[in-house]
């Protein structure tokens, strides 16, 4: 593909139109000869030509494949890393991958990245304490905002889905932290906050209504009987008590509502004994 005749298209068109700004339509300066390459010609107002967004866009793509240097992959970076409402842009993979390879490589050395880093590190800590917390909260705002909020969901529901490592990870170390705050009572309080936020919103209700069905219906196209297991016998592992049903079992316990995640495998006991108090663990008579 001849990229020079696409950009000289390009420009040549924007010019025959005699573009000005301030008149309705969105225009951003561009540079025909690029000032990184010929620096020459970076005031000469005949190198000027004012581009859409988009055409912008374009041109500096264009460049990018007439001069593949480090300054144009540093100047495409920017387009895809600068977005705002009048620039919304997305390439593909392809493109973005040429492009970050060629910025990491030759503009984002080991030696700039520490330097950046070193710099930052002595910008942080000449900053006063109220200036810490001012940009504290500022961040605070950003992140609790909701639009992030369900970005960092979806995004943190997908790597949950994807790496199942990852996911029993969290589960182990959301079950230590059950355990170990469980008894305390601001850490019941704060739990209780949360779920009076979450169904006191009738949207929210909807939306977790709209999932479980979805999930329901998912397990049960995959095969899954909800009533293959309800009537089962059951034994209790502690005094070996047998029960033809899981409902059987729960009127002699106490508290005993949770049987069936514990014969799930997602709990280790479920209620207690009504005469010595002591957990209780169960199981199917026929394990087959």
């Amino acid at each position: 593909m001849n990229y020079r005749r696409i950009y000289i298209q390009l420009v040549n068109r924007a010019i025959k139109e005699n573009r000005q700004k301030h008149n309705g339509i969105y225009y951003e300066k561009h540079h025909i000869f690029p000032k990184s390459i010929y620096p020459q010609y970076t005031n000469n107002k005949h190198n000027f030509v004012l581009l859409t967004a988009r055409e912008h866009f374009i041109a500096h793509l264009l460049c990018y494949k007439i001069w593949p240097c480090k300054e144009m992959a540093c100047a495409m970076w920017c387009f895809l890393s600068l977005n705002t409402n009048n620039r919304n842009f997305k390439v593909s993979s392809k493109v973005y991958e040429q492009i970050r390879n060629e910025f990491n490589t030759s503009v984002f050395t080991e030696e700039r990245r520490k330097l950046h880093s070193e710099s930052l590190k002595t910008v942080w800590k000449n900053r006063t304490e109220e200036e810490r917390k001012e940009i504290g909260e500022k961040l605070s705002k950003t992140f609790n905002r909701p639009d992030i909020k369900h970005k960092k969901s979806i995004a943190t529901s997908n790597a949950l889905k994807n790496n199942n490592d990852y996911y029993n990870k969290c589960c182990e170390t959301l079950r230590k932290n059950i355990q170990e705050n469980k008894d305390k009572p601001e850490w019941r309080e704060k739990i209780r906050q949360t779920n009076l936020k979450t169904w006191s919103d009738p949207k929210k209700i909807e939306e977790q209504r709209k999932l479980s069905q979805q999930k329901y219906k998912e397990k049960v196209s995959a095969g899954w009987n909800p009533w293959e297991n309800r009537y089962k016998p059951i034994r209790c592992i502690n005094n070996g008590m047998e029960f033809k049903t899981i409902e059987e079992a729960k009127k002699w316990a106490v508290q005993a509502s949770k049987i069936v995640e514990v014969l799930h495998g997602h709990r280790e006991t479920a209620g207690k004994d009504p005469i010595t108090g002591e957990k209780l663990k169960w199981e199917y008579v026929n394990k087959n």
